[in-house]
């Protein structure tokens, strides 16, 4: 495996019906709360939170006893869907990230800040009219890339101020008419950015029954998946399911699979993404510690170029591909920054 071979890999990734989808890994690097950070607060804060609320902390007490030893995920599996508990979990879990977006976004948008989200971004849009990421977070770190770079989004929500949910609306909204000579007219789409949140948005709500989204504070039920059982019943309502489906068909009908920052443990993207790892699809992986289970992946499909920081060593990268390790000295190209600036441009 020669460093020429991995620039052209990954460079051949960005053609039409690139699927991009950016996990935890990316927030965390600009401050957002890994999951063991979260359970770290929501330990600090649900007692107090649950108490004010007349609700007994008997399930709650349960689940913080696992949290350090198993994680948030599995900790949660003791909350049925109906738990009491679980609405404050929600507006707990969505104040503490939302806390910790706004200080990224002010640090992202400060003068001479590069941001290297924005940079990418603006390649993948202009590789298709239609450009699919999918991200399992609850942040608006890639809607601001979008904003600050001038790429108009399809959420699936219509309106500016409150908008609802209307996917139909969301794409018409995109649509350009070109004039053509004799008086006809083209119809077509702007190069956009259609995003999928399969566990929904930090700026999603529930309004007199219905899902809106909203930039400005609002009073609602905040629409986030939290881990644990509660995301299987919750999946299946509106927008989550619709979310789901756009998220899965982006990987159906993909041609070429860029990871960022994720970790490959969500069981309805690994379903989707299972059979196109196995007809050999043209992927790349980018995270500063790759996980386990994108290890296992690694392993088990060969073509599927992994870029990671060489053990002890940050400002080095270790690349996996096709059975081989390569390491690249004082290049770290499992930043997406470098990667942009070495590779893309």
């Amino acid at each position: 495996m020669s460093l020429d071979a991995v620039y052209t890999h990954i460079q051949q990734l960005f053609i039409a019906d690139l699927t991009t989808v950016i996990g935890s890994g990316l927030s965390c690097s600009y401050g957002l709360p890994s999951m063991g950070t979260l359970a770290d607060e929501l330990e600090a804060v649900m007692p107090e939170l649950l108490g004010q609320a007349g609700i007994p902390d008997t399930t709650w007490v349960g689940v913080a006893q696992n949290l350090k030893e198993s994680g948030l995920e599995v900790a949660l599996d003791d909350l049925a869907g109906d738990d009491p508990s679980l609405p404050i979990l929600v507006t707990a879990t969505a104040d503490i990230i939302q806390a910790c977006e706004q200080r990224a976004m002010a640090r992202i948008i400060s003068p001479n800040q590069r941001y290297p989200l924005q940079e990418l971004l603006c390649y993948i849009s202009k590789s298709s009219a239609s450009a699919d990421v999918i991200t399992t977070n609850y942040d608006r770190l890639i809607e601001l890339a979008c904003a600050l770079a001038a790429i108009p989004v399809d959420t699936g929500f219509s309106g500016h101020t409150i908008g609802t949910y209307d996917e139909v609306a969301s794409r018409e909204a995109l649509m350009s008419v070109r004039r053509l000579p004799r008086g006809q007219t083209s119809v077509g789409y702007r190069h956009h950015i259609r995003l999928a949140k399969p566990h929904g948005s930090l700026d999603w709500f529930k309004h007199n029954g219905e899902p809106v989204r909203s930039e400005i504070a609002f009073g609602g039920q905040p629409l986030i998946i939290t881990p644990g059982l509660s995301k299987y019943k919750t999946g299946y309502e509106r927008p989550f399911d619709a979310q789901k489906n756009r998220a899965t068909g982006a990987i159906d009908r993909a041609n070429t699979l860029l990871f960022i920052g994720y970790g490959f443990n969500d069981d309805h993207l690994q379903t989707h993404l299972n059979p196109q790892f196995s007809r050999g699809i043209k992927t790349a992986v980018l995270a500063r510690t790759l996980t386990e289970a994108a290890m296992g992946y690694i392993q088990d499909f060969p073509h599927i170029l992994a870029i990671d920081a060489w053990p002890g060593q940050a400002d080095s990268s270790r690349v996996h591909f096709q059975g081989e390790t390569l390491k690249v000295e004082s290049i770290p190209l499992w930043d997406l920054g470098t990667l942009i600036s070495e590779v893309l441009t």
